[in-house]
């Protein structure tokens, strides 16, 4: 597990996520 190669893709892919439930929260609210 090499977390320093894919950290960049992996932060990414996180924050994507979080905005999108972001997103879902205030639409859906």
């Amino acid at each position: 597990y090499n977390r320093q190669k894919h950290f960049g893709y992996d932060d990414r892919v996180c924050v994507s996520q979080y905005v999108g439930q972001i997103i879902l929260v205030l639409f859906s609210g």
